[in-house]
């Protein structure tokens, strides 16, 4: 009866963790230091979203990004970027090798405030998703009002940057647009 029904309802949610092949993987994270509070949450959202994952070692900066590539494992479809923006690296130049290296993937690629206009305008014209996340984030330093998936103090309002790094809260919502994105 019941046992029966539920044990044949987590065999259907189970079915594509069990049945795909651990080489197929949908998403390649290419993510920097900067975002390293954001893994976890990133991770367990696409997870979430059915999507299998892989990461590459982390880039130092932009410049480093192409040769990070190098490591990927995977066939995926997406390419998931973030890597500090430095003075002495070319970025036009990086995100033209970064689109080349993708060969075809879904090149997607975070935003955060702290890199001011550079990333962006870097990508400007070309075949990339950006993920703009001063909407959620604001400037280091600037508290936000509460959306609906957060537990919220009574203030109404989070603070996404402690002490002018992405702090945890800041991270989950980086997880959330990105996963957004890569749908």
């Amino acid at each position: 009866g019941v046992v029966t029904v539920v044990l044949i309802g987590l065999l259907i949610w189970w079915w594509p963790g069990l049945t795909s092949d651990p080489g197929e993987v949908d998403v390649e994270l290419v993510i920097g230091d900067g975002l390293a509070v954001a893994d976890q949450s990133i991770d367990r959202r696409l997870r979430e979203e059915g999507f299998m994952i892989s990461r590459t070692r982390r880039p130092v900066d932009w410049c480093s990004v192409p040769e990070a590539l190098g490591d990927m494992r995977s066939e995926s479809t997406r390419l998931v970027v973030w890597a500090e923006a430095t003075a002495d690296c070319d970025l036009g130049d990086a995100v033209d090798r970064v689109v080349e290296q993708a060969r075809g993937r879904r090149v997607i690629v975070v935003v955060l405030p702290s890199d001011g206009p550079m990333i962006a305008d870097a990508v400007v014209g070309r075949d990339i998703v950006t993920v703009d996340t001063i909407r959620l984030l604001g400037e280091p330093g600037q508290t936000m009002e509460c959306v609906w998936w957060e537990d919220c103090p009574a203030t109404g309002t989070i603070e996404p940057w402690i002490d002018g790094e992405l702090g945890p809260v800041g991270g989950e919502r980086v997880a959330r647009m990105i996963v957004t994105a890569t749908l």
